[in-house]
């Protein structure tokens, strides 16, 4: 099944860059790093199926076919971007899209990426979600998500995943893309994603690559970019001691020049 994604398109650069949110995200989370970006670039981000504004799929979505989705998006823009940045787990969608067609792109910047399938401290709820026990019961539990979703949890949830986030602005989007999240398509991301693993691959991936991660990150283990980094043979990265899961939107500026650095290098 192929979905129409909802993006957006800012600047005009000759560089294009797409853009790849994580969960419980949507293409708004970039607005702020394009704002504090000196970079000439055409800078397009999208909404992954059941997430932000595009439409929700009618039946079970994985990884592979979020990969499957992006893929069509470019080939419908005839996009060929020379960076794709991505966070947490647009990370695993981004490997995976790159190990199954690495034509179409030539960098990448991966922040906070999931790459093995685990997430939160020490794996424990990726554990939970791979048992048939922790299957089951996430897939009977939309209508319950999405009371949570109407409830005053969204703002405890962006609370732990945004420690470190200052920008009120920024908090406030993180909020709004969880209340508009598509339950039934979220719960089969989470189901999909703790079984991905792309630990075989990583050797293979031959694109420049910049990794960016948080020292204190809670939400996806600092293991997961240290594995990437290990293994990926054209692999830099950036450690911010002081950060968490969000370090482009807790040092903004710091960011923005790393990128525009690797950018120069690469």
């Amino acid at each position: 099944m192929t979905l129409d994604l909802y993006y957006t398109k800012h600047g005009t650069g000759d560089m294009n860059i797409l853009l790849i949110h994580g969960f419980a995200s949507s293409s708004k989370m970039w607005d702020n790093i394009i704002k504090h970006s000196n970079l000439s670039a055409t800078w397009w981000a999208v909404d992954l199926p059941g997430f932000g504004q595009s439409p929700a799929p009618e039946d079970t979505f994985t990884i592979d076919d979020h990969v499957q989705a992006v893929i069509h998006f470019m080939q419908s823009h005839d996009l060929k971007p020379e960076v794709i940045m991505c966070h947490s787990t647009g990370g695993a969608v981004v490997l995976k899209l790159v190990v199954t067609r690495p034509d179409l792109v030539q960098r990448m910047v991966l922040i906070s990426p999931v790459v093995t399938g685990e997430f939160t401290p020490g794996g424990l709820f990726s554990k939970i979600v791979r048992s048939s026990t922790g299957t089951a019961l996430l897939r009977s539990a939309p209508a319950l998500l999405e009371m949570v979703q109407k409830s005053g949890i969204a703002e405890r949830f962006t609370g732990i995943t945004g420690v470190g986030v200052r920008d009120e602005t920024v908090k406030q989007q993180m909020v709004a893309d969880f209340h508009a999240m598509n339950a039934a398509a979220s719960i089969e991301t989470l189901i999909s994603l703790a079984q991905n693993d792309m630990t075989p691959f990583l050797a293979d991936i031959r694109h420049t690559t910049l990794l960016v991660l948080g020292a204190k990150d809670m939400t996806v283990p600092f293991s997961e970019g240290k594995t990437a980094a290990l293994y990926m043979p054209h692999a830099a990265v950036k450690i911010f001691d002081d950060a968490y899961h969000l370090p482009h939107e807790e040092h903004p500026q710091e960011f923005a020049a790393l990128v525009s650095d690797f950018l120069a290098k690469s």
